[in-house]
């Protein structure tokens, strides 16, 4: 996956798209398991803007609420839900430490902006 910018939220813009951090692009490597269910889910995305009469373009979000995938999701509320869901799973897991979790959070925050 390539990383090429950040998605904040502010008060006066909302959901904005702007250079990282460290102003600079870079590509992440992810497992096969992972490329498999993003493949899953962009399939699923191109079957809802279709079935709204657009497309999903080359540029589009992976997360996205709109049809054609244009705006990312807001990441406070992807944060919110990752630490609710995982909340909810964490009594089910197998690996319930604090470190695991911390760890997890990191890695999940570090992809929810991804295109």
């Amino acid at each position: 996956m390539r990383i090429d910018a950040a998605i904040i939220t502010t008060t006066e813009a909302g959901v904005v798209r702007q250079q990282t951090k460290t102003h600079s692009k870079r590509e992440v490597a992810v497992d096969g398991d992972t490329v498999a269910v993003v493949r899953v889910h962009a399939r699923a995305m191109r079957a809802r803007a279709r079935a709204a009469g657009t497309v999903v373009p080359a540029t589009a979000y992976v997360f996205s609420h709109a049809a054609e995938c244009c705006a990312p999701w807001r990441p406070d509320n992807v944060s919110s839900k990752w630490k609710a869901r995982r909340g909810a799973t964490a009594s089910a897991s197998p690996v319930s430490d604090s470190t695991t979790c911390d760890t997890c959070k990191r890695r999940f925050c570090s992809v929810r902006a991804y295109r």
